[in-house]
Parts: C-alpha cells; structure tokens; sequence
C-alpha cells in the first residue's frame, strides 16, 4: 500500500513538473546514492549549461529562470558526503551595428562586440557547492565551495580593444569564494 502511494504521488509530482515552455525549472533532490542533473538555455546572444553529479548521501537545490529579454539567472546549493562532479558554464555575446556611413568611401567601423564566458569544472571527494549566475546585460557570477578535491575556474571578457582572462586551479582541501562581475556599464 505505502508502496502504491508513493508511486502515485511521484507521478504527480513528475507529471505536473514537466511542463513545455516553462519559463522556471527548480529542482530539490535528496538521495542516498547517486544525482545526476543537467539544466542548459541556448538563446541567440546567451548561454547556461550545467551539469552536477554526486554520490553517496547528498542534497541538490537547483533554479534556473528565464525571464523576460531573455535574462537568465541560476542559484544552486550542493552538499555531498561523497564525489562532487560540477561543470557549469555562462556565457554573454553582444554584438551592435550602427548606422551605416552615407559615403562609400568610409569604412564600416562603427560596430561593437563584446563575449564575457565564465566556466567552473571540478571533482570533488566531499564538500558543499554554492553557485549563482545571472546572464543579462552583464554577467555576474557567484561562487562558493568548501570541501576536498580539484576545481577549475575560467573568466574571460573580451571586446574590440580589450582582452580580461582569470584562471583559478584549486586542489586539495580548500574553501573558496569568487565573484565576476562581466560586461558591466562604468558608473560616473
């Protein structure tokens, strides 16, 4: 009997989260064995991909929204007793074109271009991952991590003129907080 309950609320539950077009996914995951979860938004000028794994006794919150003009924001927590897999990657294309020269005889200069990328790989044998990204007219990325094992960080942010680069790698116990901030407007 407790069996036919429980399958029958987990097809409710599944069958009311699977919604197409869903503009917000949201996942909370317990489990005493393995997680496996994969979240990406390919849009024309942005990108999220995600992938998390985990083994042994673990939590995993995660939120991926969409929002209007396509702003994109993420938070995810991750406590694991066992092996942490992360792989999350962001990225920002913008590129404007301006009016076209009247003369033939100008060049066509007058176009900007700018990609910020932000990129987290790792394995770890235990510990908890804190992650929040927002892809928008910016690209803002927050990450925490406390535990055992190998991370790889990658900024880059690069336009006409300039080329910006951070590599982080990180390996044995560790506990690390970064915050990029990409692609943002100079305040007067």
């Amino acid at each position: 009997m407790n069996k036919a309950i429980t399958l029958l609320c987990c097809s409710i539950i599944i069958g009311t989260g699977v919604v197409v077009y869903a503009d917000t996914l949201s996942s909370v995951i317990s489990c005493d064995g393995a997680i496996w979860v994969s979240s990406s938004v390919i849009g024309e000028t942005e990108t999220y991909a995600v992938g998390f794994f985990t083994t042994d006794l673990a939590t995993l919150l995660t939120d991926l929204d969409v929002g209007k003009n396509r702003k994109i924001s993420t938070n995810t927590e991750i406590n694991s007793s066992g092996s942490l897999g992360i792989d999350e990657y962001s990225e920002k294309v913008t590129e404007t074109r301006g009016k076209l020269p009247e003369c033939l005889f100008i060049p066509e200069n007058n176009s900007t271009f700018r990609r910020d990328k932000t990129s987290y790989t790792g394995l770890m044998q235990t510990g908890t991952y804190i992650s929040g990204r927002l892809v928008d007219k910016e690209t803002v990325a927050k990450t925490g991590l406390n535990g055992t094992g190998l991370l790889l960080s990658r900024a880059i942010s690069e336009d006409e003129n300039l080329t910006e680069t951070h590599s982080s790698d990180v390996a044995g116990n560790m506990s690390l907080m970064e915050v990029f901030r990409l692609g943002a407007e100079d305040e007067p």
